[in-house]
């Protein structure tokens, strides 16, 4: 059984054009600050990003000075060694600050985090 639908379209009151292009011109008016903040958010979390992969790859590195396998890692963690593969290998990975805390524990090691002025987003 096919649904026929009937669309109604009415025109706009005046009142209602000067509200949508009031919003029109505020929106156009604030679109270059929102461009430039989603700049400097993305930069903000891009390296962020790229602090915790360098944070997995002394991780790595440290497990392999010790010898140990990812099994062994695996073991100690409770993290299934293909999630750590895929975490010590992968670029695009995205680990949780508890997942290294427990791998950094696996290695008998602490993970500390600070937090320094640098370069992102500063409030106004």
């Amino acid at each position: 059984m096919a649904r026929h639908v009937k669309h109604t379209h009415r025109s706009l009151t005046p009142e209602e054009k000067q509200r949508v292009a009031e919003a029109r011109r505020l929106i156009a008016a604030e679109a270059p600050e929102i461009r430039r903040k989603a700049k400097e958010y993305k930069h903000a979390y891009e390296a962020a990003r790229a602090t915790l992969r360098d944070a997995v790859k002394v991780l790595k590195a440290e497990r392999e000075r010790m010898g140990l396998s990812l099994a062994d890692v695996a073991e100690r963690t409770g993290i299934e060694r293909p999630n750590l593969s895929r975490l010590e290998s992968e670029a695009e990975s995205n680990p949780t600050v508890a997942t290294l805390i427990r791998y950094a524990d696996a290695l008998g090691k602490d993970l500390f985090i600070s937090l320094v002025d640098g370069s992102g987003p500063q409030k106004q």
